[in-house]
């Protein structure tokens, strides 16, 4: 167990929220007692490579971004208040190849609501970066997913025009795609909203201001690789 000094608690009504100050990161999200996360909200920088991939060899040379999110260095964590909100503001620095910044904004309401904002300063002469965005394993139990955005099939940005903006559900198992290797596989673009949800009907709903591109499957991107 941490130090509670080295603990941070935002509590409401429904809801719990830890961070883990050594880490700058949500370690926990209770609701009505239940546990929504696996382990911490991190800044991801990864995705697994793909067939196209191995044609230019992007996981050779954009090598630098693959474990940045992890390795990343807290440098401050500073906390406000505002109008009944409680601000966290972290600064990282990624260990790549010419140091990186990477600023992270949590800001949370009174009703457990948690606004995110990210912001990549890349170090000079650093390779393409294969993602920018964050990463959270949750509990197996949150296995339905609902998507306001392009589907039904999986799609990306320079490969959606096939999809449509509509409602769609499903299985998280099931937004995999079964490649005849594993690779980056089920991405959704403009996603106004997603809710990942237990058979109860609780769970994580991500909203995207206006919009966001999320994928939820069953592995880990250095699962897949390592497949």
């Amino acid at each position: 167990a941490l130090p509670i000094f080295d603990v941070l608690k935002v509590n409401g009504p429904n809801f719990h929220i830890t961070f883990n100050k050594n880490k700058g990161a949500i370690t926990s999200y209770i609701y009505k007692g239940i546990e929504l996360i696996k382990n911490e909200l991190s800044p991801n920088f990864w995705r697994a490579h793909t067939d196209n991939d191995d044609g230019n060899k992007l996981q050779q040379r954009c090598i630098t971004w693959k474990n940045a999110g992890e390795k990343k260095k807290i440098k401050s964590f500073k906390i406000e208040e505002d109008n009944n909100k409680i601000i966290i503001k972290v600064e990282f620095i990624l260990s790549t190849e010419t140091p990186s910044k990477c600023n992270m904004t949590y800001i949370i309401n009174g009703s457990g609501e948690i606004e995110i904002t990210q912001e990549l300063i890349p170090g000079v002469n650093l390779p393409e970066i294969p993602e920018v965005g964050m990463m959270v394993n949750l509990m197996k139990e949150f296995e339905n997913i609902t998507w306001y955005g392009k589907g039904p099939h999986e799609n990306y940005c320079d490969r959606s025009v096939g999809a449509r903006v509509g409602l769609f559900n499903g299985k998280v198992n099931e937004q995999l795609e079964n490649y005849l290797r594993p690779q980056e596989c089920g991405n959704k673009t403009d996603v106004r909203w997603v809710t990942l949800t237990n058979r109860g009907g609780i769970g994580i709903k991500i909203s995207g201001l206006p919009l966001v591109e999320i994928n939820a499957l069953p592995y880990t991107p250095k699962e897949l690789e390592n497949s």
